[in-house]
Protein backbone atom coordinates (compact mmCIF):
# COMPACT_ATOMS: atom_id res chain seq x y z
CA UNK A 1 0.00 0.00 0.00
CA UNK A 2 1.08 3.60 -1.00
CA UNK A 3 1.52 5.70 1.69
CA UNK A 4 0.53 8.84 -0.49
CA UNK A 5 -2.87 6.64 -0.83
CA UNK A 6 -3.72 6.32 2.08
CA UNK A 7 -2.81 10.35 2.93
CA UNK A 8 -4.98 11.11 0.32
CA UNK A 9 -7.29 9.16 1.84
CA UNK A 10 -7.27 10.52 4.70
CA UNK A 11 -7.50 14.25 3.76
CA UNK A 12 -11.09 13.50 1.81
CA UNK A 13 -12.03 11.91 4.46
CA UNK A 14 -10.98 14.38 7.37
CA UNK A 15 -12.03 17.41 5.16
CA UNK A 16 -15.65 15.83 5.03
CA UNK A 17 -15.55 14.81 8.78
CA UNK A 18 -14.62 18.29 9.34
CA UNK A 19 -17.10 20.25 6.92
CA UNK A 20 -19.76 18.02 8.24
CA UNK A 21 -19.06 18.96 11.71
CA UNK A 22 -18.73 22.54 11.15
CA UNK A 23 -15.50 23.23 12.79
CA UNK A 24 -13.69 26.49 12.06
CA UNK A 25 -10.10 25.08 11.97
CA UNK A 26 -7.43 23.86 9.86
CA UNK A 27 -6.10 20.38 9.83
CA UNK A 28 -2.75 18.72 8.67
CA UNK A 29 -2.61 14.94 8.14
CA UNK A 30 1.06 13.10 7.84
CA UNK A 31 1.41 9.14 6.67
CA UNK A 32 4.39 7.11 7.75
CA UNK A 33 5.18 3.26 7.58
CA UNK A 34 7.28 2.30 10.18
CA UNK A 35 7.95 -1.70 10.20
CA UNK A 36 4.57 -3.47 10.87
CA UNK A 37 2.22 -0.64 10.56
CA UNK A 38 1.30 3.10 8.86
CA UNK A 39 0.56 5.70 11.20
CA UNK A 40 -1.54 8.50 10.17
CA UNK A 41 -0.99 11.33 12.01
CA UNK A 42 -3.57 13.97 12.02
CA UNK A 43 -3.39 17.98 13.98
CA UNK A 44 -6.23 20.42 14.26
CA UNK A 45 -5.13 24.42 14.86
CA UNK A 46 -7.43 27.09 15.52
CA UNK A 47 -9.22 28.89 18.23
CA UNK A 48 -11.95 27.35 20.23
CA UNK A 49 -11.28 23.45 19.65
CA UNK A 50 -12.55 22.86 23.22
CA UNK A 51 -15.76 21.51 21.86
CA UNK A 52 -13.42 19.70 19.31
CA UNK A 53 -11.20 17.86 22.07
CA UNK A 54 -14.29 16.84 24.36
CA UNK A 55 -14.50 15.78 27.60
CA UNK A 56 -10.96 14.54 28.84
CA UNK A 57 -9.89 14.07 24.99
CA UNK A 58 -13.28 11.90 24.49
CA UNK A 59 -14.54 13.75 21.19
CA UNK A 60 -10.89 13.41 19.98
CA UNK A 61 -10.69 9.52 20.55
CA UNK A 62 -13.89 9.18 19.00
CA UNK A 63 -12.81 10.96 15.97
CA UNK A 64 -9.58 8.59 15.36
CA UNK A 65 -12.09 5.29 15.88
CA UNK A 66 -14.05 6.83 13.11
CA UNK A 67 -11.10 8.00 10.91
CA UNK A 68 -9.68 4.67 11.02
CA UNK A 69 -12.52 2.53 10.31
CA UNK A 70 -13.71 5.23 7.23
CA UNK A 71 -10.41 4.88 6.15
CA UNK A 72 -10.33 0.12 6.13
CA UNK A 73 -13.87 1.02 4.49
CA UNK A 74 -12.32 3.05 1.92
CA UNK A 75 -9.10 1.21 1.11
CA UNK A 76 -9.89 -2.45 0.99
CA UNK A 77 -6.83 -3.77 0.58
CA UNK A 78 -5.42 -2.00 3.39
CA UNK A 79 -7.77 -3.85 5.60
CA UNK A 80 -6.26 -7.42 3.32
CA UNK A 81 -3.17 -5.81 4.37
CA UNK A 82 -4.44 -5.77 8.16
CA UNK A 83 -5.75 -9.45 8.31
CA UNK A 84 -1.89 -10.46 7.44
CA UNK A 85 -0.50 -8.81 10.30
CA UNK A 86 -0.15 -5.03 9.14
CA UNK A 87 -1.66 -2.51 11.27
CA UNK A 88 -3.27 1.24 11.10
CA UNK A 89 -2.75 3.51 13.93
CA UNK A 90 -4.36 7.11 13.92
CA UNK A 91 -3.91 9.86 15.86
CA UNK A 92 -5.97 12.65 16.22
CA UNK A 93 -4.95 15.72 17.89
CA UNK A 94 -6.53 19.63 18.73
CA UNK A 95 -3.85 22.10 19.57
CA UNK A 96 -1.50 19.98 21.47
CA UNK A 97 -3.73 18.56 23.80
CA UNK A 98 -2.75 14.94 22.88
CA UNK A 99 0.63 15.64 23.13
CA UNK A 100 0.41 17.62 26.45
CA UNK A 101 -1.60 14.63 27.80
CA UNK A 102 1.43 12.43 26.92
CA UNK A 103 3.87 14.06 28.37
CA UNK A 104 2.36 14.48 31.54
CA UNK A 105 2.35 10.55 31.48
CA UNK A 106 5.64 9.98 30.82
CA UNK A 107 6.38 12.54 33.69
CA UNK A 108 4.09 10.87 35.84
CA UNK A 109 5.66 6.70 35.08
CA UNK A 110 8.99 8.34 35.07
CA UNK A 111 9.26 7.83 39.13
CA UNK A 112 7.33 3.60 38.67
CA UNK A 113 10.67 3.19 36.24
CA UNK A 114 12.63 4.19 39.42
CA UNK A 115 10.91 2.45 41.94
CA UNK A 116 11.72 -0.70 39.44
CA UNK A 117 15.03 -0.06 39.18
CA UNK A 118 15.89 0.60 43.11
CA UNK A 119 13.38 -2.13 44.32
CA UNK A 120 15.12 -4.91 41.90
CA UNK A 121 11.07 -6.32 41.35
CA UNK A 122 8.28 -5.41 38.78
CA UNK A 123 5.97 -2.32 39.44
CA UNK A 124 1.89 -2.41 37.60
CA UNK A 125 0.98 0.70 36.15
CA UNK A 126 -3.10 1.32 36.45
CA UNK A 127 -5.15 0.00 33.76
CA UNK A 128 -5.35 2.23 30.91
CA UNK A 129 -6.17 1.93 26.70
CA UNK A 130 -4.01 0.35 23.98
CA UNK A 131 -2.98 4.16 23.01
CA UNK A 132 -1.57 4.97 26.16
CA UNK A 133 0.51 1.48 26.83
CA UNK A 134 1.68 1.96 23.18
CA UNK A 135 3.11 5.41 24.35
CA UNK A 136 4.61 4.06 27.73
CA UNK A 137 5.69 1.01 26.34
CA UNK A 138 7.70 3.21 23.18
CA UNK A 139 9.07 5.59 25.72
CA UNK A 140 10.41 2.69 28.08
CA UNK A 141 11.73 1.05 25.41
CA UNK A 142 14.61 3.75 25.20
CA UNK A 143 16.08 1.98 28.31
CA UNK A 144 18.58 -1.08 28.67
CA UNK A 145 17.66 -1.62 32.14
CA UNK A 146 14.21 -1.90 32.38
CA UNK A 147 11.43 -3.43 30.58
CA UNK A 148 7.33 -3.70 29.90
CA UNK A 149 4.67 -5.92 29.42
CA UNK A 150 0.86 -5.80 28.94
CA UNK A 151 -0.94 -7.69 31.35
CA UNK A 152 -4.52 -8.82 31.98
CA UNK A 153 -7.39 -8.63 29.90
CA UNK A 154 -9.44 -5.01 28.51
CA UNK A 155 -10.62 -2.54 29.82
CA UNK A 156 -8.55 -3.64 32.98
CA UNK A 157 -5.07 -4.29 30.82
CA UNK A 158 -2.30 -2.67 32.34
CA UNK A 159 1.94 -2.59 31.66
CA UNK A 160 3.97 -3.62 34.33
CA UNK A 161 7.83 -2.15 33.93
CA UNK A 162 10.10 -5.17 35.17
CA UNK A 163 13.86 -5.17 35.51
CA UNK A 164 15.67 -5.92 32.21
CA UNK A 165 17.09 -9.75 32.59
Amino acid sequence: MDTNTILTTAQEILDSLSHSMFLDCNHTVEVQEQDDYYVVNVNFEGDDLGYLIGPAGGHLRSLQAITKLMIMTKLPELKEQMDEGKRLVVNVDAGGYMKQREDRMIENVKGRIEDARALGESVDLEPMRAAQRRVIHSYISQFDDVETESVGEEPQRFIRIKPAK
